[in-house]
């Protein structure tokens, strides 16, 4: 068997010629924005590698192509499945090709997966998690940030306010007359940390220190977890309601509640957040946020579509907000409404 001869990449250039990636990138594709010095090196390395001959260098050369990049955290969170629904359902139609990234959390691999879609030289991108926002500024490429509404008023973003969702739900937790209120949460990614902001900004409103109420954990937000986190810290014996970060995580608490005889809500409320398909289905049904994820997908896809086409959005930063969905996991009996 002959040995296939190796094809100098983008990321060769860039060493040879002593910049990053990216700058590699820009020069090949709009190379405007690039000084004559930098310019000069990329152009001689790309020579000097014979780098053109490549389809790749062939392709950032020319125009940009249909492909749309889209980077988020995971592919098992029902919420970023349904997020990527909207997506397809708005780029597809409109002649573009879909392709996805997965960052599990990590701003290094988040910044790889736009790279590898620059290499491909994309339409645009579009990100959830936005973990480095001075890169997605750099990229000189249309993007959207989804899910959070970034503070950076330069970026894009479609999404709603995280920390105002969690202080609305420990509000909520309060008004019942719960006064042990715990906040659960694993993963520990940037929404959560905004969600735990809302929790503390509540209670620290009514003179509760906050910081004796959490248990957080590193590990992946899942039902097992949840479980696991409410069996190993004995959850009833410190709160009389808990505030878990993620549906799946209140699920797991639920099922440790049911397994051990703990009366939902009497002995602990629980509440969730994103309101997952099951859990209005649940007993009793599953206090939670309703977060609006496939219309999140569908505006930051329609906000994308017009930067590419260079017009300028009515809206460069579009709160689609949220519900309260209280249900009775958390409502005592006198307040439980049947309205489904």
């Amino acid at each position: 068997m002959k040995n296939r001869v190796r094809r100098n990449t983008l990321d060769d250039v860039a060493r040879l010629a002593g910049v990053s990636a990216i700058t590699v990138s820009r020069v090949l594709r709009t190379p405007e924005l690039v000084s004559e010095k930098t310019r000069d090196k990329v152009m001689w390395a790309v020579e000097e590698l014979d780098y053109r001959q490549n389809q790749a260098a062939r392709t950032l050369a020319s125009s940009s192509s249909n492909l749309i990049g889209v980077v988020v955290p995971s592919l098992v969170n029902e919420v970023f499945v349904q997020l990527l629904e909207g997506v397809q359902s708005t780029l597809e139609p409109a002649g573009y090709q879909v392709q996805i990234g997965v960052s599990h959390y990590q701003v290094d691999e988040e910044v790889r997966q736009v790279n590898q879609f620059l290499h491909q030289n994309c339409a645009g991108v579009l990100i959830t998690e936005n973990l480095n926002p001075q890169f997605l500024k750099d990229i000189h490429c249309p993007a959207v940030s989804l899910m959070n509404l970034d503070d950076d008023a330069t970026i894009p973003t479609v999404g709603f306010d995280q920390q105002s969702a969690g202080y609305e739900l420990t509000r909520h937790l309060l008004s019942q007359g719960y006064e042990r209120i715990g906040f659960l949460a694993a993963q520990m990614d940037r929404r959560t940390l905004l969600r735990r902001e809302g929790f503390r900004q509540a209670l620290s409103e009514q003179d509760i220190n906050p910081l004796r109420l959490e248990v957080l954990s590193d590990q992946p937000s899942s039902v097992g977890q949840g479980y696991l986190l409410a069996r190993q810290f004995q959850i009833q014996n410190l709160f009389d309601a808990v505030f878990c970060c993620n549906d799946d995580l209140a699920q797991g608490v639920m099922y440790y509640c049911h397994k051990n005889q703990i009366a939902i809500p009497d002995q602990l409320a629980i509440a969730g957040f994103n309101d997952l398909s099951a859990s209005a289905f649940l007993y009793p049904e599953l206090t939670t946020v309703k977060t609006p994820r496939y219309e999140i997908g569908v505006k930051g896809s329609e906000i994308l579509l017009q930067l590419i086409q260079k017009q300028k959005p009515q809206e460069l930063h579009l709160d689609l907000g949220y519900h309260l969905q209280a249900r009775a996991s958390s409502v005592k009996q006198a307040f439980v409404s049947v309205e489904r």
